[in-house]
Parts: C-alpha cells; sequence; structure tokens
C-alpha cells in the first residue's frame, strides 16, 4: 500500500508539473522503537540506544531528493508545489478531533488527498481513522508510565544502573545522554560506552 500510493503521488505531481521521487517506508530498517526500556539485547550490543542509527536517518534526511528538490525550487513554485502535493485549502477538507483534545484539519483537494482516495475509497473516514489511533500512542505511553508498578520498576533499574557506574533517574535519560551528535559516530554502530551503558553486563543477562 505504501509502495503504490508512492507511485500515485509521483504520477499526480508529474501531471502538476512537479517532480517527486519514492519514499521508501524504512529508509533505516535497523531503526526501532522502545517507547519505554531498550528490550532487545542484542540490538542493544550493537546500537546502544540508537545514536548511530539516528545519524544515519539524519543523513538520509539531509540528503533527501525531494527536499533538495523543493529547495531548489523559487519561492512561488516551492508554494505551488507543496499546494499540489498537500492541498490549496482545509477549511472544505475533514477534520478529526484528537484523543487529546486538539483537533487537525485535512485539505480535501491535492495529490495526497487523491492518492488515498484511490486506495481506501473514503478519504474523509481513512483520514479520521488513521489520524486519531496515530494519536492513542501517546495516550497509552503517558497511562503506563504514570502507573505505580511502572514507577517502582523504573527505581529499580536506576538503582541497578547507578551500582555499574551509571547515574541516570530513568531510561529515557540513559538515552538523551547519547543523543549528541558525536554519540553516533562511532564506526561500526554504538561506542563502547553507550553499549556498556545499555547493556549490563556484558552477558546480556540484564538489558537498559
Amino acid at each position: 500500500m505504501h509502495d503504490t500510493e508512492q507511485d500515485l503521488l509521483r504520477q499526480c505531481m508529474r501531471q502538476e508539473g512537479f517532480r517527486l521521487w519514492k519514499v521508501p517506508l524504512e529508509p533505516v530498517p535497523e531503526q526501532r522503537e522502545f517507547p519505554y526500556v531498550v528490550d532487545d539485547v542484542k540490538w542493544a550490543r550493537e546500537h546502544g540506544y540508537g545514536s548511530d542509527i539516528r545519524q544515519r536517518a539524519e543523513r538520509l534526511r539531509a540528503e533527501d531528493p525531494n527536499r533538495r528538490y523543493f529547495e531548489g525550487l523559487s519561492s512561488e513554485r516551492r508554494a505551488a508545489a507543496k499546494a499540489a502535493l498537500h492541498g490549496r485549502d482545509r477549511s472544505g477538507g475533514p477534520s478529526v478531533t484528537l484523543p487529546g483534545g486538539g483537533v487537525v484539519r485535512r485539505s480535501g483537494d491535492g495529490c495526497t488527498a487523491q492518492a488515498q482516495t484511490r486506495l481506501y475509497g473514503d478519504f474523509a473516514r481513512w483520514f479520521r481513522a488513521k489520524t486519531f489511533t496515530d494519536n492513542l500512542t501517546g495516550l497509552r505511553m503517558a497511562r503506563v508510565t504514570a502507573e505505580p508498578a511502572f514507577r517502582k520498576a523504573v527505581k529499580n533499574w536506576s538503582s541497578c544502573m547507578r551500582g555499574t557506574g551509571h547515574a541516570y533517574d530513568d531510561p529515557g535519560q540513559a538515552r538523551r545522554a547519547f543523543s549528541t551528535p558525536e554519540a553516533g559516530k562511532a564506526a561500526g554502530g554504538a561506542g563502547a560506552a553507550e553499549a556498556g551503558a545499555s547493556v549490563w553486563p556484558p552477558d546480556g543477562n540484564f538489558h537498559a
């Protein structure tokens, strides 16, 4: 479905007088989401907290041919290209109230709306359903992290980590410590410090 949508977008944009390159569904296949704690020892041994993967993803974004193409257009042509891709008028398009209370609107015209209408039939229903469900992740995570059992587990995690020389209050703080541009520059994956923090002891019986 993703590839078909990309093909439809390219065809539509070509008809509008613009170019568009296909975007892969998984530009960095090794990239994974760990919403609470890294729980894959093999992955952590190679990537630590994923700083090398984040750096690779950032390089791909910088080298993205679509981004370069849009930036190379004049301001007028760039605005026209964005309107052709995303639509020109949101006031008449579908809207959805998010679980947290915000409202998101989408233009009912443009190549994206056309492609998704071709694929899913009722564009407005598709937009509302996908946008609503995509925004459930944040609510679920907030509820999990607010649970007393989870907070207790994090305290135990932090105590264990401090005992190994890694003074982090929670897994998020550990990840942020390795989110600097320098953190992902180790050749062949995560650096020794990052890998050491994400897997302890080295035999992998405990993982962070």
